[in-house]
């Protein structure tokens, strides 16, 4: 039996059906046999085979039915087992981090287990998972299908499934998974539960679709590249085209190509090109790319891209295949490129941004105006580094950390700040950057860079005057054009009472007491709507309800166009002043009948003022007229006498006739000045000029003073001064003069030193320091304000001792005043005074001062004139002869006339060609120089004809009232003959000038020409005086050669010092006679020395000049001895 069940468990039911179909056939076969043997009887037999067979079928059901029964027991062990196994299986699969699973059961479709990988792809806890099914989890539009595989699962069509579905995350986001579904089947075939993977592949879902697009992209971009293929078989040579290819050409698809005919297509001068590729690609091998012109089969031209590759075997070429593309198009966009490129290139150059490409922080490229920014030469900039432009390393460093940082993260840097340009001025700016490949933003970027200055001055300048407004005692208010307030400043708040955010938004009619007349809104709309502005008085209310009175200034802003855009009020509180007003008006009507009576009284005081003013004017003119008029008359004269007279003693006594005259004349016109001034009737000129000049003009007017009295004149200008000033030039002089006239005046030994500086500078202006000191009496400090009154010295016995009238310094006062100014003294350590001059002055440009240099001979005495006629007029014969006397001197005709109606005859009688100019006094008998004047001017013919005024009036008015009657210029007297000679140039033609050319050896002046000096100069500095000259001349031959000696002593010695005085005395006495090589020379060696630089070639320069000067000096004085 044991055997049996082991046997049984063992075999299957098909080998257990077969053992029981032998058994049974067997029974049969052998019962059969046995029964015909023992039992004779057919009925008997009949009925035993029949029981027999009975019996078989009860023993083999029961048997059967006993292995049925125990094969079922052990197939549901077996399940159970796997069940077991499988369930084991799943646990373990269930902690796979990487999928979703769960179990699912199919009646609910809740969960009977699922992992935290579940969860976490979803976005749920656990707990609010467990509470979900998976029809809460499928996407909407998936449900049907997944409903519809759950079905064919369940009835048993399939036992797992597999396919894509979408999931909801917890956030509403949906999420793409591979889900498989296997079922779990009872020993029914019902499904106990299923187990669901899901794994998610949303990044495969996205690649899928990028790659979808890209597909489709390619697959259009090659139906668009329109690229045709051929080949040609080089064994039969058979020609194969593609539809491009007919189309390319133009042909019927149907034909058929031959080579030959093909290569025809090609324009003219492409044929050889196209049949020599051909034939290298067939004979040797060679591919070809190229790019030529063709002409369709209907006449079209276009340019094609021909292209072959051969297939080589045993060394030789079989076949071709090539491509074939129509590239006109691109043909025609690289002429459009090629074209933006030049227009491109174009606007970089005119462009208004700088614009720069940078690589490794150095500037590769850039276009003009990044140079021009920056100040730079085109092409300057190249290859330099963007250091140069910053103001410190560390602010290079900070651009460069903020800027490539955000360069590499693909955005634009954008940063406004200032910069230097070359000449290391600041620059205000604003740099914009992109990388070219932000991978490596330090290997390119561009970079454009726009000037800001302006904007940044006018946003700085706006926000001064927002904290101005802000900061105003006075309300100001801005309103839109429906006159809601936009802006209040704080003045407005506190006057109103209301807080700014209040007010912001509010129609300023919140203010409106009812007290202000409903006119006065009507006149203030119709004035600010026909753009006008409108000032009023208003009476508001504050916000406690007190009422105010206010000024009110209200007008309208526009934009660019026209248009108005905004109202700006601006409002004073006048409470208080109104009821000021309130009370004065208690006294106004007492005070009215008393102001009548003054006011009467006062206009009869100033009718009077101004008559005995009037007077003092015409007065003033007068005096000056008849004292110049004389005075002009001596010194001319005496200077024609000096000229032509040998005797030294009568030339001595014209010299102190003309320095008395021009004494007298200083003191008229010191006299007229101080009027000028106190009338406040003084001009100034604004001209520029070189305030080196001005030393100069100085040095020549005293050297000869100083040098006469044995004093040592230093004069010099600090390295601060500029070259050129803008103001009046004669009047800086003029004070200098005068301060270094009196520092002569009052030395008797010692020095005069005078120094130009600049003491301070003012955006275009700077304040020139002048300072004057000398070694002479001195003032005490009580004494020192007593200086700058009119007509007061510190001592009445200093008028007595060296004279004066005490106006000068009160003159030089008045017109430092003027000139923003000031002027004190100070008593010099050692005795002595030191005089200090402070004058503001704008700055110039040398440029200017060469524009403003006037286009005449700076020697009057050098012109010389041809074929001119000048009617001179003047009732005092002296000064006719002296004018005379002038004109002749220089080549000039004159026709004299002793009246304005003589004259006007003259001119009647001969005509407009006969005289080139006319000389016409003012003051004259019979009829005066204006009323002759104003009658030639009537007449046609003499419209153009120059008249000049002489006259000895100097006041302005009366400059003024000679040209207005028709006068052209204006000569007065006594005459100074350079500024008369240049007068003349200014208005005769200048064909009719010629520079004037000496007889023999004579300068022009009268005296030998001597080479390296300029006689003309010296002379003039010792008026002229030839004796005098002739003498300092030979003094000079003996005395410079000496210092030269002491300068060579005192730098052996090593005194540098005493070396640099001695070089700065040479240099004066060299400048006082004219010999500007010299001075030149010695100027330079007085440097070298004050600068502690080598001496010994300026030395040696100046020995050598001195030299040859003095040897010049030597002959010429012999030769005109002999």
């Amino acid at each position: 039996m044991n055997l049996f069940k082991r046997l049984h468990f063992r075999l299957s039911p098909a080998s257990i059906a077969l053992i029981y179909a032998a058994v049974g056939a067997a029974w049969i076969v052998v019962s059969g046999a046995l029964l015909s043997f023992s039992v004779a009887d057919a009925a008997l037999q009949k009925h035993l085979e029949l029981a027999k067979g009975l019996a078989y079928v009860v023993i083999t059901s029961g048997l059967l039915y006993l292995l049925l029964w125990r094969w079922q027991r052990r197939r549901l062990a077996e399940q159970k087992q796997l069940q077991e196994e499988a369930t084991r299986s799943l646990s373990h699969f269930f902690e796979q981090p990487f999928v979703g699973m769960t179990l699912t059961s199919p009646s609910t479709g809740g969960w009977l287990k699922f992992n935290d990988r579940m969860c976490a792809m979803l976005g749920y806890l656990p707990a609010e998972f467990a509470e979900k099914t998976w029809r809460d989890l499928i996407h909407p539009d998936d449900i049907a299908a997944a409903e519809s595989r759950v079905e064919r699962l369940v009835r048993g069509e399939v036992d797992s499934l597999s396919g894509e579905a979408r999931y909801l995350r917890k956030d509403g986001s949906a999420l793409f998974a591979q889900v498989n579904l296997n079922c779990v089947r009872s020993s029914t075939g019902a499904v106990e539960f299923f187990v669901v993977t899901v794994l998610d592949i949303s990044h495969l879902k996205q690649v899928e679709e990028k790659t979808a697009i890209q597909s489709g992209m390619l697959e259009e971009m090659a139906e668009i590249a329109q690229v045709g293929g051929w080949s040609l078989d080089l064994r039969n040579m058979a020609l194969y085209w593609t539809k491009e290819v007919y189309r390319i050409h133009e042909l019927d698809p149907e034909s058929q190509p031959i080579l030959h005919d093909t290569l025809m297509f090609y324009t003219p001068e492409a044929q050889p090109i196209i049949q020599y590729a051909m034939q290298q690609a067939i004979e040797e091998g060679i591919p070809f790319d190229l790019e030529l012109p063709f002409i369709t089969a209907k006449g079209r031209r276009i340019w094609v891209r021909a292209q072959a590759k051969p297939l080589v075997e045993n060394g030789k070429a079989v076949l071709l295949r090539g491509a074939f593309q129509d590239i006109t198009a691109r043909k025609e966009k690289e002429d459009e490129l090629r074209l933006i490129r030049l227009q491109q290139d174009t606007m970089l150059r005119n462009a208004v941004v700088g614009i720069a490409i940078v690589r490794s922080r150095k500037v590769v490229s850039c276009n003009r105006r990044m140079e021009e920014i920056f100040g730079y030469d085109e092409g300057e900039m190249n290859n330099q580094s963007t250091r140069h432009i910053f103001q410190s390393q560390e602010d290079y460093e900070k651009f460069g950390k903020a800027a490539y940082a955000s360069l590499a993260k693909n955005n634009s840097y954008w940063e406004e700040t200032n910069l230097l340009r070359k000449d290391g001025s600041l620059i205000r700016g604003v740099f914009s950057g992109n990388a070219i490949d932000p991978a490596n933003p330090h290997e390119g970027s561009v970079w454009c860079y726009l000037d800001v200055s302006e904007a940044h001055a006018s946003r700085q300048k706006a926000q001064r005057l927002l904290m101005a407004a802000e900061q105003s005692p006075v309300s100001i208010v801005i309103t839109d054009p429906a006159a809601k307030i936009e802006y209040a400043n704080q003045a407005f708040l506190d006057i109103t009472g209301y807080t700014r955010e209040e007010i912001i938004g509010q129609n300023p009619r919140i203010l409106k007491s009812g007290e202000t007349p409903a006119e006065t809104y009507q006149e203030m709309w119709k004035a600010l709507m026909s753009g006008k502005n409108w000032q009023g008085v208003l009476r508001n209310r504050r916000k406690n309800g007190e009422l105010y009175w206010e000024n009110a200034s209200i007008s309208p802003v526009y934009d660019e166009t026209g248009k108005i855009t905004r109202y700006l009020a601006v409002k004073e509180d006048d409470t208080e002043r109104k009821n000021f007003i309130e009370q004065l008006e208690r006294y106004r009507l007492h005070l009215e009948e008393t102001v009548q009576e003054r006011t009467a009284q006062l206009s009869e005081a100033l009718e009077a003022a101004l008559l005995a003013d009037h007077a003092k004017d015409e007065f003033l003119a007068n005096v000056s007229h008849e004292l110049r008029t004389p005075l002009n008359v001596v010194i001319g004269l005496s200077d024609l006498a000096r000229r032509i007279s040998d005797d030294p003693k009568l030339n001595d006594y014209l010299d102190k006739i003309t320095g008395a005259g021009k004494n007298l004349a200083g003191i008229i016109n010191d006299l007229l000045d101080l009027s000028k001034i106190v009338a406040g009737h003084l001009e100034f000129e604004n001209v520029t000029f070189n305030p080196r000049q001005v030393l100069e003009h100085c040095r020549a007017a005293i050297a000869l003073h100083a040098e006469s009295k044995g004093l040592e004149l230093i004069l010099d200008a600090d390295e601060s001064v500029p070259d050129v000033l803008i103001g009046d030039p004669m009047r800086v002089e003029q004070i200098m003069l005068n301060l270094l006239n009196n520092a002569v005046k009052f030395t008797a030994s010692g020095h005069i030193k005078a120094r130009m500086s600049m003491v301070a500078r003012e955006s275009d202006r700077v304040c020139l320091g002048i300072e004057v000191e000398d070694t002479g009496i001195g003032i005490s400090p009580a004494d020192a304000e007593k200086l700058f009154k009119p007509f007061s010295q510190a001592d009445n016995s200093i008028t007595r001792r060296f004279g004066g009238t005490g106006l000068g310094l009160a003159i030089c006062k008045r017109l430092a005043e003027m000139m923003d100014g000031s002027i004190a003294t100070r008593p010099r350590p050692g005795g002595g005074s030191i005089f200090n001059v402070r004058l503001w002055l704008q700055t110039g440009n040398v440029e200017a001062v060469m524009a403003d240099k006037p286009d005449q001979q700076t020697e009057a005495e050098a012109l010389h004139f041809r074929d001119v006629r000048i009617l001179a007029v003047d009732d005092q014969p002296g000064n006719l002869e002296i004018v005379e006397a002038l004109l002749r001197a220089v080549g000039i005709t004159p026709t004299m006339a002793k009246d304005g109606q003589e004259a006007i005859g003259l001119l009647k009688a001969e005509g407009r060609s006969a005289f080139d100019l006319v000389l016409m006094d003012i003051q004259m008998p019979v009829m005066d120089g204006l009323t002759a004047t104003q009658q030639i001017r009537q007449w046609a013919q003499f419209t153009d004809l120059p008249i000049i005024a002489l006259t000895a009036h100097t006041m302005e008015h009366e400059k003024r009232r000679s040209l207005d009657a028709g006068f052209n210029d204006h000569i007065g007297k006594p005459f100074d003959n350079d500024k008369f000679y240049n007068i003349l140039a200014k208005w005769i033609p200048r064909i009719k000038q010629q520079p004037l050319v000496a007889s023999g050896n004579l300068s022009g002046s009268g005296f030998p020409a001597i080479a390296g000096i300029d006689t003309r100069a010296g002379l003039s500095r010792l008026a002229g005086n030839v004796e005098r000259y002739r003498h300092w001349l030979l003094t000079f031959t003996t005395e410079a050669p000496q210092m030269l000696s002491q300068i060579s002593e005192h730098l052996i010695r090593g005194d540098s010092d005493g070396a640099r005085k001695l070089a700065h005395a040479l240099r004066g006495r060299a400048g006082m006679l004219g010999a500007n090589s010299a001075q030149l020379a010695a100027t330079t060696l007085e440097d070298a020395l004050y600068k502690g630089m080598p001496a010994a070639e300026p030395l040696a320069r100046t020995q050598e000049v001195i030299h040859g000067i003095c040897q010049a000096i030597n002959d010429t004085i012999e030769a005109e001895a002999k």
